[in-house]
């Protein structure tokens, strides 16, 4: 990963699970709360987003947490890394037997075209 001090992440999480009881869900609550975030539960999933520099990557750190707690589960984790360079690339995380995982992705722009407007 190739992040820099000044790079701003926007994190938005929708992960879906199955079978995770109240058990596991208020352990993920009480880690949440340990760093800090506000998570949206539904009955099967949760919901969060984040904005902020993360130089300390404590939203990376509170993901591996969570993952030995969830296990498995649908849905993703997107991150678009925004720098001073312009050339925004984005991250995206998934749980998979407890694990996370990551998958970095770009952009790729094509040439430029008029828009034009049938009438």
């Amino acid at each position: 990963m190739r992040e820099h001090k000044s790079d701003l992440f926007e994190y938005s999480t929708c992960l879906f699970f199955k079978n995770l009881d109240s058990k596991r869900i208020s352990k993920i609550k009480k880690i949440a709360g340990d760093f800090g975030l506000d998570l949206e539960f539904y009955s099967n999933s949760l919901e969060f987003d984040y904005i902020g520099r993360d130089t300390n990557r404590k939203i990376l750190r509170f993901l591996i947490e969570i993952a030995s707690v969830i296990v498995d589960c649908e849905g993703e984790v997107m991150c678009e890394i925004e720098n001073n360079c312009g050339d925004n690339y984005f991250q995206f995380f998934s749980i998979q037997e407890g694990k996370l995982f990551c998958q970095e992705g770009k952009i790729v722009r094509e040439s430029v075209e008029e828009v034009i407007l049938s009438s």
